[in-house]
Parts: structure tokens; C-alpha cells; sequence
């Protein structure tokens, strides 16, 4: 390089450095003339091709290239090995008076909720609205306590004497078959039908009764009819005719001669003449009757001060019957006990195995002369024969209520579930038509409402593996149930 040049072209930037502080420190380059002289390039771009005396500004000050370069972030300015510095730039000048306000963007978007302010002081009461309309009627409350019971009131006038009710049916009303024939009343005892020819076995008797709605009269029953006059000659089955019973006339020690005349443990097949009862209860006495433990009962006598013929005299005059031995059994539910009571087959007590059922001093076959207290119960079924909540067995008048043929129940048991059904246990006369109709119970052991004794194990409406003599506390059968 020419140093004559060189020191021309530094003697001209002094003089360009001097004059730039009269021009607020910017630099003016004015080039040489000629080809070769400093060229002003401008600012520094990255990647431009740099001669060597090229000037270029940077960040304010100007550099002039010592060397021939491509330009890149290693030798930007004022990289000492490719940059000469030639003015550096000058001190920031004092800042200008402000601009007038330019005119008004465009409104901003709407800013996001900001945070919700603390409550304010609550405001003075407004005055008062106007009324609303009433609401409907809200549900009603909860049903309060009852409250006290007041102070009785005064009797009031006595009030006029009503009309004379309707007058129920009569003793003569009710006795009469579910054909709708009337027996006759003798004694206080209905009498739907008899046959005094000595001609029928246990089976046709027991038929007979059961098809006009009627049962074997019982031997308390046979105490009143037969003896409807001093005389004997008024004997309804004059010349002493031995009768069935509903309990099959059993007659030990012929203690019931007098009102059965049959012999001891008959045979089913055996002829003697028979009397069908009704068992359908007259006004006033059914209104009268009161309910122990499911059975109708109008008489209670705990008191041994009475015979068996007056027992059964008082309960026929109630339109009842003395209680059988399963009545008995269920009314003890009901605190009705005694040290011994009549029952309608007499009381039988075979080796004493009732005494539970009848009381502890009720003797085996006792006298018709003994005195005994008892009870008078008459049969629920209403007076037209029809059958609540059970069944009239075909071609009869029996009412049954419950059939349970599981050898699962003593004889209370038995008593008590019959009870609960307003009924009894069926007796031995209704037991043989039952069995005749139902091959279900075939075979099956089962209580009838005398106790179910079966001497010489040969008793009707019973099965001949039946024990004799059995125990109601004990011994476990069916039953089936009789209104």
C-alpha cells in the first residue's frame, strides 16, 4: 500500500472525526476519488464481501476493513484483526420535545372476569313492595300428639225407646236340616231325625246324620231325649234300644247304660237304632255366647256341685251342648280349668290319661250321680249352613276347616290349631264319613274330639293301628277340623 495514500486518507478521517463533533458525533464519510479509495459501504451485513478500505458503520461507530474477508459473527465489528475503528460513535444528544398524541386505536378485546369484589356495606332498608298475590296452599303438617282427654261431658236426656229390632231365630227356627226340614225340639235338644228299628251299623248311621247337616247325638244329648218323661214308657227308643253316639257308644262299666244301653267297645258292624242332633245355636244365646280361645261358649261352672244329667239339662237350655274333650283342651289357653269337668261322652277317663284335659280328680268311668263342674259350647256355624273359611264336604252338612294329615300334633296342639279356626276336632261319627271321602287320609292316624280311644282297637272313624287309651300329651297325630 502507498503510504503517501495512507496518510492522506488518516489525515482526512481526523479531520472528518473533528468535524463530527459539531454534528452531534455522526459520522459523514465522503470518499476518495478514484477506485481505490476507502468505499462506504453502509452497515455491516453478515455474509457481504469486504475489500480491504471498505467502511462500514456498526452499533453507531465506523470501522474501515483491513483485510480482504467474507463477513460473519467471527469478524463483525470491531473485531481488532479485521476492523479498524474510524469514528466511534458519539454520546446520546438531549432528548427531543415530545411528539403530539397520535390518534386512538382500535378498542382492546374485553379483558377476562377480573376477582369478585368484597361486599359492600349493606344499602338502607327500600320501602316497603307492594302485597304479593297469596300462595297456594301448602301440604298439611304431620298429625300432632293427641291432647288430653277432656273433662266428661254431662248425661244427656234420655232418648226415646228405640223400635223392636227384628226377632232372631228361634230355638224351633234353627232346628231344621240343610234341606231346610224342621225337626223337632225335645228337651231343648234338636232332633233332625231318628231310627228306632235297631236295624243300622255304625257306618249307616253315621251317614244318615251327615247328609240332612246333623251328627250322632252325643251321650249328654241322649241324657235329655230319653227321658223326656217319668214314665219309661216315653222313651224316645222305648224297650231300651242300645243307640250309637257320636262317640261310638262306648259304654265301659256301663256307666252310660242308662242313656246309651250299649255295650262295651262295640263293633262296627253291630245293629242298634240312632238319633241325628242338630248343632245350630238359637237366639238369644248365640248373641249371648262369648269366645274363649276360638271356642262359643255360654256356661262356665269350675265348681264341683253339679250331676251330669243337670249339667246337660243347663246347656241345653242355652241351646248348647256340654264341651267336648278337644274344647276343653283349648279353652285351658283361656284359664279355664277345674279339678274336674263333664264332657259330652261323659267324661271317660281311661286310666286316667285325661286328667290333664278334664282334672286331676275326674275318675275312669265315673257315675252319672257324681258331681262335676263344666263348661256349655255351641257350634259357630251360622244358622244357613254355610261354611266360612272352609269347605262343606259333597253330599254332607260338615263344615271342615282344616285337614292335616302329618302325625305332627298332640291332642292340645290339635285342640288349640282347631280353636283358632272357630271349630272342634271332628268326632268319631264325622271322622267315618270324612275317611270315606278323602283316600287321602288313608292309613293316617288322627284325634277326634273324645280323645280318640280305641278299645279293642276297633272303634269307628278311627284306623286299627290307633292306640288304645292314648295320651294327649304324648302321643302325636293328624286331625281335621269341624265346624
Amino acid at each position: 500500500m502507498n503510504m503517501t495514500w495512507l496518510r492522506s486518507v488518516l489525515c482526512f478521517l481526523l479531520f472528518v472525526f473533528s468535524c463530527s463533533a459539531f454534528s452531534q458525533n455522526r459520522v459523514v464519510v465522503v470518499p476518495l476519488a478514484g477506485d481505490d479509495g476507502p468505499q462506504y459501504m453502509g452497515a455491516w451485513q453478515e455474509g457481504a464481501s469486504y475489500k480491504e478500505s471498505d467502511v462500514v458503520e456498526e452499533g453507531g461507530s465506523s470501522y474501515i476493513a483491513l483485510i480482504n474477508h467474507n463477513a460473519d459473527l467471527s469478524n463483525i465489528p470491531p473485531d481488532l484483526d479485521t476492523w479498524g475503528l474510524v469514528a466511534a460513535s458519539g454520546a446520546n444528544g438531549m432528548p427531543g420535545q415530545d411528539g403530539a398524541d397520535g390518534a386512538p386505536g382500535p378498542k382492546g378485546d374485553t379483558g377476562e372476569q377480573g376477582p369478585i369484589g368484597l361486599t359492600g356495606a349493606t344499602g338502607a332498608t327500600g320501602p316497603a313492595g307492594m302485597k304479593g298475590d297469596t300462595g297456594d296452599t301448602g301440604p298439611a303438617g304431620p298429625q300432632g300428639e293427641t291432647g288430653a282427654t277432656g273433662p266428661q261431658g254431662d248425661t244427656g236426656a234420655q232418648g226415646p225407646i228405640g223400635l223392636t229390632g227384628a226377632t232372631g231365630p228361634t230355638q224351633f227356627d234353627v232346628c231344621k236340616d240343610i234341606n231346610g226340614n224342621h225337626g223337632a225340639v225335645i228337651n231343648d235338644v234338636c232332633l233332625l231325625s231318628y231310627d228306632n228299628t235297631r236295624t243300622s251299623n255304625w257306618s249307616a248311621a253315621t251317614s244318615s246324620c251327615a247328609t240332612i247337616g246333623g251328627d250322632l247325638c252325643s251321650t249328654s244329648q241322649y241324657a235329655r231325649i230319653r227321658q223326656a218323661l217319668p214314665s219309661p214308657t216315653a222313651d224316645l227308643f222305648f224297650s231300651s234300644n242300645p243307640v250309637w253316639s257320636e262317640d261310638f257308644s262306648d259304654n265301659d262299666a256301663s256307666a252310660k247304660s242308662l242313656f246309651l244301653n250299649s255295650s262295651d267297645d262295640p263293633t262296627q258292624s253291630q245293629v242298634n237304632s240312632y238319633a241325628c242332633c242338630g248343632t245350630l245355636q238359637p237366639e238369644p244365646f248365640r248373641s249371648a255366647a262369648q269366645n274363649i280361645s276360638g271356642i262359643t261358649v255360654n256356661w262356665v261352672n269350675t265348681k264341683l256341685d253339679t250331676t251330669f244329667p243337670a249339667a246337660a239339662r243347663i246347656c241345653s237350655a242355652l241351646g248348647a251342648n256340654l264341651c267336648s274333650k278337644s274344647q276343653y283342651a283349648a279353652m285351658q289357653a283361656g284359664g279355664v280349668t277345674a279339678n274336674a269337668f263333664w264332657s259330652r261322652d261323659m267324661s271317660d277317663n281311661d286310666s286316667n290319661l285325661f286328667d290333664s284335659v278334664l282334672g286331676a280328680t275326674t275318675t275312669d268311668n265315673p257315675g252319672l250321680n257324681d258331681k262335676y263342674g263344666f263348661a256349655c259350647c255351641a257350634s259357630s256355624l251360622p244358622v244357613d249352613y254355610s261354611c266360612p273359611n272352609g269347605s262343606t264336604l259333597s253330599g254332607t252338612g260338615i263344615c271342615i276347616t282344616e285337614t292335616n294329615e302329618a302325625e305332627d300334633s298332640n291332642f292340645f296342639e290339635a285342640a288349640a290349631a282347631c280353636a283358632v279356626k272357630n271349630s272342634d276336632i271332628c268326632s268319631k261319627s264325622q271322622m267315618t264319613i270324612i275317611r270315606s271321602l278323602t283316600p287321602s287320609l288313608d292309613g293316617v292316624a288322627t284325634w277326634t274330639n273324645d280323645g280318640a280311644d280305641n278299645d279293642g282297637l276297633r272303634a269307628g272313624g278311627l284306623i286299627s293301628t290307633q292306640p288304645n287309651n292314648p295320651n294327649p300329651s304324648t302321643n302325636d297325630m293328624g286331625y281335621v277340623c269341624c265346624r
